[in-house]
């Protein structure tokens, strides 16, 4: 009865929620430009900030994560366009980012470069809607 179902090319995504004994993101939505650069700017000694970005053309949708200090970086193609929107995909770029594989020596660094173990992660999106149902 199923033989004609291609399961090769469903999408799998994780349940995006968090249980109610964990506290919730904190979320902030700046109103210009100039506010994001003085948060940016704000760096603490054992900060990781991770940027995230998707995108959906050319019957591709894709995630782009940028970890720095340590200048690390994910690119990849996450599911065709007709899978999943462009607000979808900017959640689950959130979703890796935010799962991304931290060990028990996760190390940042001071403001002059010198190694320090991760004690703080902020994730930086573009897209509104996503950063109001992270917070919802």
């Amino acid at each position: 009865m199923c033989r004609d179902v291609e399961v090769d090319k469903v999408l799998e995504v994780k349940a995006y929620a968090c249980p109610p004994w964990v506290a919730r993101p904190e979320v902030e939505m700046l109103k210009d430009i100039e506010q994001a650069q003085e948060i940016v700017k704000n760096y603490k000694a054992g900060q990781v900030d991770i940027y995230v970005d998707a995108s959906v053309r050319n019957g591709r949708a894709g995630i782009g994560i940028y970890a720095t200090p340590s200048q690390v970086h994910v690119s990849k193609t996450v599911a065709s366009s007709n899978q999943a929107d462009v607000h979808l995909t900017e959640l689950l770029a959130i979703s890796e980012a935010a799962n991304w594989p931290w060990g028990p020596l996760c190390m940042a660094s001071d403001r002059d470069g010198h190694p320090v173990q991760a004690s703080n992660i902020r994730i930086f999106s573009d897209s509104q809607s996503a950063l109001r149902s992270v917070q919802s």
